[in-house]
């Protein structure tokens, strides 16, 4: 069975110049994704790798 979630736009904005700032000085490795689903949940997620495609 599938499952469709609509996303919601998030409370902050970040925009691309402050992304591209970032991503050029984020080292290599681990990083932590962390948010909250709609319900107030913690979710989090561990990525090796990660970059912006915009």
């Amino acid at each position: 069975m599938t499952t469709s979630t609509a996303l919601k736009e998030p409370d902050t904005q970040v925009s691309g110049q402050e992304l591209r700032e970032a991503m050029r000085v984020w080292t290599t490795g681990t990083t932590i994704v962390t948010g909250r689903e709609p319900g107030g949940q913690r979710i989090g997620l561990v990525s090796n790798s990660f970059t912006s495609s915009r």
